[in-house]
């Protein structure tokens, strides 16, 4: 019961600080900065085609 306990709460420390914290990564993070990240923001490497800039459509992107 003690460890389900802890988890818990740093659960509810989590979610506080992703509710309360930085929603955009424009840097680097300091320390107790957490980020929520948007999934819809292109990013190479994550949600972009590899060939994205040979595209003639890449500023669609």
């Amino acid at each position: 019961y003690n460890q389900f306990r802890d988890v818990v709460r740093q659960y509810r420390v989590l979610s506080m600080f992703i509710r309360a914290g930085k929603y955009e990564a424009d840097g680097p993070l300091r320390n107790g900065e957490l980020c929520v990240t948007c999934p819809t923001r292109p990013s190479p490497g994550e949600n972009l085609p590899p060939n994205w800039q040979d595209d003639p459509l890449k500023y669609a992107y």
